[in-house]
């Protein structure tokens, strides 16, 4: 995928949308063993993400939680078979979608606390796996837990948010990394 960078005050949305929605999905495609061609996937969600913003609704992705959550060995043990995950993915958006003003009045009227709680098992294990992929891998670790950090920090800078500063730090600590260690 070729990204031109734009100066328009859109430009930079573009390119953070594309990185940060499409290519970690794809990313977790690959990793789970399907080679995905990505133009097909782009230009068919692209087309649809332009359809329904006439609605008034949000850009379609290819999600990686839930694409994990799809394509994993919790999904099925067969990977030709973990397809139905991704069907019943669907339906259960379709029946969140058509609840979606239930639920938010439920969650409003519960504590604060309670929901971020919730939020927190609902992540554990995608979190668990990410932890442990990322002190498996040595070559990134440092600056794998440094993106881990800043980001888990809640740290806000020039009016950026902790999972900016967080790609930043990770990435500039990834770069000096890698320099140090090319230069042994």
């Amino acid at each position: 995928m070729e990204l031109a960078i734009d100066h328009r005050p859109g430009g930079p949305l573009l390119i953070v949308s594309l990185t940060g929605q499409f290519l970690p999905g794809f990313a977790i495609l690959r990793i789970s063993g399907y080679e995905t061609p990505s133009r097909p996937v782009l230009v068919a969600t692209g087309l649809a993400s332009v359809l329904v913003a006439f609605t008034g609704g949000i850009t379609i992705v290819i999600a990686a939680i839930t694409a994990a959550l799809c394509t994993g060995t919790d999904s099925h043990r067969d990977p030709q078979r973990r397809y139905v995950a991704g069907i019943a993915n669907g339906l259960f958006y379709l029946i969140g979608g058509t609840f979606a003003g239930t639920v938010v009045m439920l969650f409003a009227a519960l504590p604060n606390a309670f929901v971020a709680v919730l939020a927190g098992l609902a992540l554990l294990s995608a979190i668990a796996a990410n932890i442990v992929g990322m002190v498996q891998d040595e070559a990134h670790r440092e600056a794998s837990f440094i993106t881990f950090i800043a980001t888990a920090s809640n740290m806000s800078f020039l009016g950026l948010g902790s999972a900016f500063w967080g790609i930043v730090l990770g990435t500039a600590a990834h770069l000096v990394l890698r320099r140090t260690a090319l230069k042994i």
